[in-house]
């Protein structure tokens, strides 16, 4: 589960993946900003939900907890949203404060975003 927690907020960490799967996204190769946000969102809320088996300590699911509150914060809703993906992904301030929690809370658990976008060939 932390495993799946750590890719998921990845994602919405990073705007190099951002870029190159939402912006520029493929018929074959795209991805959905609010999958995006959702996937994570969801993750952070499952793990502490359990967190036995996400393998967090105690200060990892307070920053979890917080991680998930800020996002909920963010108040995006896809239904109403006007903007481009470009325009989401580059100058939305909630997109912005979003994919901020999540590169807080990567720290947080000692996650390394520029190691794991080498790996993804993001780089």
């Amino acid at each position: 589960m932390r495993s799946r927690l750590l890719d998921e907020v990845a994602v919405l960490a990073s705007e190099r993946y951002q870029e190159r799967y939402i912006v520029h996204g493929t018929k074959e190769q795209y991805v959905l900003p609010e999958e995006v946000l959702e996937a994570a969102l969801g993750s952070a809320q499952n793990a502490t939900q359990k967190p036995s088996t996400a393998s967090l300590s105690a200060s990892e699911v307070d920053a979890v907890r917080e991680f998930t509150q800020a996002v909920e914060a963010c108040s995006i809703d896809f239904q109403d949203l006007t903007s481009s993906n470009q325009q989401l992904i580059r100058e939305d301030e909630r997109w912005a404060a979003a994919r901020t929690s999540a590169r807080r809370l990567l720290t947080a658990l000692n996650f390394d975003l520029e190691e794991w976008e080498q790996q993804e060939g993001l780089k």
